[in-house]
This record gives C-alpha cells, structure tokens and sequence, in this order.
C-alpha cells in the first residue's frame, strides 16, 4: 500500500533518505516518471487496452458483479475516493418520476455504473452511456448485458445528457482541454463531474506514469486555472471541489522528489450550468 509522507520529516535531506529507504524495502515504489517537455506517447500503442489490462478490468467487473449486494465492496472499490462523493451527489438531483442522462466518457466497461446504481434507492429513471475504446465497450455490453438502463459506444453518441461524469481520464490524453471543450460544445449538460483529477495551482507538466501496464503511458498534472477558463467560457460553476486520493499519490510517487513537491493529490470538481 502506498504510504504518505509525515509532515514532520518533510524536510530535504531527511525526506530523500526516508523515501530511499521505503523504495528499498519495496513499501514504496515510484509512480510517475519526469518531468517531460511533451506529453509522452507509447511506441506499444494504447497501454489502457492492453491484454493485461483488458484482463485486469474484466476480472475487476465480474468481481464487483459479485460483490455488487455487499455493504462493504465500497470500501474495497478502486474509487473510494470518488465514489462516495459521487453517490451523494446524484442521490440529491435524481427525480424518479424524471428522465436523468448521464455519459460517462472514458468509463471502461461500465463498473462505475454498477457501483453506483447498487447504492442508491432508485435507479429506473437514471440511464447511464459509457463511451470508451471499442474492446472495453464490448466487454461491457457482454457482461453487463442485464442492466437495460446501461449502454455503451465507442464514439460520441448523438443525444443529449444531463451530467457528464469524467473520472481519471483527462490527464492521461494528449489535448485534455480541448477535449473537454469539445465535449461541452457537443453535450451542454447542466452538470459535470469531474472524478480524480489531476489538477491544482500549478503549470501542466508532463511524466510517464509506470503503474498501467507492462510499459509506461502517458500522463499529465494539469492547470487547474485552464479549466477554469473553460467552465467560465461555457457557462459553468464549480459548486463542490473535493480532494480524491490524497494520500495515494504522496512524494513516494515520484522518481525525482524536487519535482514532486508540488503536487498535493487529486480532485474531484462538481459543476452547475449557470441559469441565463
């Protein structure tokens, strides 16, 4: 299990010795790799559908299928950060006599959709789309061929939604800000949720992220000012910002810790569209 770091040793000297010492009994082993000028691109194509991984989210689906009617799979869940937060959320919007859309952009194959409609009272009126790579939609509509409010593409469909929920997904593309502005342009949701992201008060750099699959992929700290710009070009306000996995992704990530000492964990970013 990764391990933070106590505040009273974050010193320089005593920090380098400390995480040296974990790495070397294997307590801590680096995530991220950098940084880099440019965002870094796999010569072993898309790591995210590798066999290995394929296989890994397959076996974690049918596990959470498994597990999906007991009151503790939450807190084993790879989301415990999120998914709480996201619950709450929706559980204070949903109208059961009312249609409520969501799309889930980059959502595998579905098991966030499992997890959550396994924690709330009622489900018919939420239908929920899962856009991903073809090989993890697929996988999906296989396995999770009984739930009909669940359905899956891997392109942009063509309607509209009333949340979109994005969850550690924009850091690890090449163009993440554009991609969101694209998204808002084609789906002006009233809500967007923003899960595990990897942003803060700090300039976009970029790192190898090593924790994936066989071989590193690409991975980016973004700006949370950018994101800003976009939520204040289209219209939105953030009414929650949440932190998520604060205390996975300690210095112990990091290959080079003067690098790192930035980076104070991930976010989650709740978003209303203004009323015109």
């Amino acid at each position: 299990m990764p391990l933070g770091i106590p505040d009273k040793i974050k010193s320089s000297f005593v920090l380098k010795f400390y995480v040296k010492a974990l790495r070397f009994f294997g307590l801590a082993k680096p995530t991220f790799e950098g940084p880099y000028p440019l965002f870094f691109k796999s010569e072993n194509g898309d790591l995210w559908i590798s066999a290995t991984r394929i296989k890994f989210t397959r076996d974690r689906l049918q596990k959470l299928k498994s597990e999906i009617n007991s009151k503790s799979f939450i807190a084993n869940w790879d989301f415990q950060e999120t998914l709480p937060q996201f619950i709450t959320f929706l559980s204070g919007i949903l109208n059961p006599s009312i249609p409520f859309r969501v799309l889930d952009f980059g959502g595998g194959d579905g098991n966030v959709y499992l997890a959550t409609t396994s924690s709330l009272n009622s489900t018919e009126s939420l239908f929920w789309h899962v856009v991903d790579s073809k090989v993890l939609t697929d996988q999906g509509k296989e396995i999770c061929s009984e739930f009909k409010n669940l359905s899956f593409s891997s392109e942009l469909p063509q309607q509209s939604f009333d949340l979109i929920f994005i969850n550690s997904v924009l850091q690890f593309v090449e163009s993440p800000y554009s991609l969101l502005e694209q998204l808002l342009i084609k789906y002006p949701t009233k809500y967007i949720f923003l899960g595990r992201l990897m942003a803060g008060d700090y300039p976009t750099t970029f790192y190898k992220q090593l924790n994936v699959g066989e071989k590193p992929t690409g991975a980016a700290f973004l700006n949370l000012n950018e994101f800003m710009k976009i939520f204040d070009k289209f219209g939105y306000k953030i009414i929650a910002k949440l932190p998520a996995a604060e205390d996975r992704l300690s210095l112990t990530s990091f290959h080079n810790l003067k690098d790192a000492s930035f980076f104070k964990g991930s976010v989650n970013i709740i978003l209303k569209k203004k009323q015109s």
